[in-house]
């Protein structure tokens, strides 16, 4: 039988803690039943893994998320938007790719600089149309 621990918390939500050979599991039950947030204790370290509807992290100062690699996934759409600048710099290649890109400056002058040769290749170059 697994011993699973039950801590009560405020709004008839609970806590359980349940111990295994490989990871140790804690969950957060809703009053439905729902369980909204997992965490799984491993020896590589915490994961976290969130279900039900939408999650927000909010901090009145800075975020920064660091790993050796980053993968941000949207099933349906990724959006990254600023109230103010948004500087983009990596050390080595930048690649973007898309059924369709486009590229506007809503005031001002769209500039692209290179230290060496600018490639444009299409079917049809239009400009100033």
């Amino acid at each position: 039988m697994k011993d699973i621990q039950k801590i009560a918390l405020p709004g008839e939500q609970a806590l359980l803690i349940e111990e295994k050979p490989e990871e140790a599991l804690l969950q957060f039950v809703g009053k439905n039943g729902i369980i909204s947030l997992t965490i799984v204790v491993t020896e590589n370290g915490p994961i976290l893994q969130v279900a039900g509807g939408d999650l927000c992290i909010r901090t009145a100062h800075n975020l920064r998320l660091e790993a050796e690699e980053l993968t941000l996934y949207g099933r349906r759409k990724v959006s990254l938007t600023s109230d103010g600048e948004m500087d983009v710099a990596v050390s080595r290649d930048l690649k973007t790719s898309a059924r369709q890109q486009f590229h506007r400056a809503e005031l001002g002058c769209l500039s692209l600089y290179a230290n060496d040769d600018v490639e444009v290749d299409g079917e049809r170059i239009l400009m100033n149309c």
